[in-house]
């Protein structure tokens, strides 16, 4: 065990003398964290569709079920805790606009990100937890290592506005023109790994609608590819390649196909979402800072592998 992890343990063990309730909300942060795991994920090598997992356990392309991409996050056996770390890029800098062109909040979106992960982690052994991004602009390729997390959050302009087709009454999204709202990268490879951007020349509501989607449908949705599922055929599963629209936050759920589908890669269980904590103005809270600052610091290393996800649909 470094120093650094030492520290981070004394640190907790003030804490626990001073203020219970946040030396037991750090306490079981960095118990999770300092599992050691030394298993590597198969990586998803030539065509995205090789080496699925079918919903009836036939290997192949799934017609009427959830389908796994074959790669996931380091995990010991099934059921075990597994801790994604996360971060948020430039996606709070006020880069995606609603209808009116205004930015959407940064609370918002950090809620709407935080109840996706959390509908993940509800079914699920996954445990997500937010840390410092400091690693520079995401850029297309592979980027260098630096300090953020595992899974991404940003924008970028992906292919813009829907066609005008789509805006008429009735529209079938399958054949007016529909565009890619949002993107994520599979695990299992490359910093990329898990990654989620939204399209920012979209417009993008708080009630999503087929042309302006709303970002914590888009988010369930992308979270599912970061972690390792693929798009299924059922409609009203969150992983149909069309997302689930919702009606704002508080309103997303998962379907029983989505639920089977993460638990097939995981196990079933019960995660956390643990964002950054908000440190008080006392000398407790000098101690949490320090605690909050090295717990940052702790990053899951990438698998220096070549990576490329296939393309997603909205």
């Amino acid at each position: 065990m470094n120093s650094k992890r030492v520290l981070l343990l004394v640190v907790v063990a003030i804490l626990a003398a001073h203020w219970v309730p946040s030396a037991k909300l750090l306490a079981a942060v960095v118990e999770t964290l300092l599992i050691e795991n030394h298993h590597h994920a198969h990586h998803c090598t030539g065509a995205c569709c090789h080496g699925l997992h079918s919903g009836d356990g036939s290997t192949g392309t799934a017609v009427s079920s959830f389908v796994t991409t074959g790669t996931k996050w380091p995990q010991n056996v099934s059921g075990a805790p597994v801790t994604i770390s996360y971060s948020y890029n430039n996606f709070l800098d006020g880069g995606l606009l609603d209808p009116s062109g205004s930015p959407l909040s940064p609370s918002f979106l950090r809620s709407s990100a935080e109840e996706a992960l959390g509908l993940w982690a509800s079914v699920s052994p996954l445990h997500f937890v937010e840390v410092s991004d400091e690693g520079g602009p995401v850029v297309m390729g592979n980027y260098p290592n630096g300090q953020y997390g595992q899974i991404r959050f940003h924008h970028r302009y992906i292919n813009g506005p829907d066609s005008p087709a789509c805006f008429e009454p009735g529209a079938n999204p399958g054949t007016c023109g529909a565009k890619a709202k949002a993107q994520a990268y599979f695990p299992g490879g490359g910093n990329q790994a898990g990654d989620v951007y939204y399209d920012h020349g979209d417009r993008w509501r708080e009630v999503g609608t087929l042309t302006e989607p709303d970002v914590l449908g888009a988010t369930v949705h992308e979270l599912g590819h970061s972690l390792g599922l693929h798009h299924t055929s059922i409609p009203s599963a969150n992983m149909y390649w069309i997302f689930q629209r919702s009606s704002g936050l508080g309103t997303a759920s998962l379907h029983p196909d989505d639920i089977a589908g993460i638990q097939a890669i995981y196990g079933a269980g019960v995660g956390s979402v643990t964002p950054l904590i908000v440190i008080p103005e006392s000398s407790t809270g000098l101690l949490l800072l320090v605690a909050a600052s090295l717990l940052s610091g702790l990053r899951f290393k990438r698998v220096a592998a070549v990576f490329r996800p296939c393309p997603y649909l909205p």
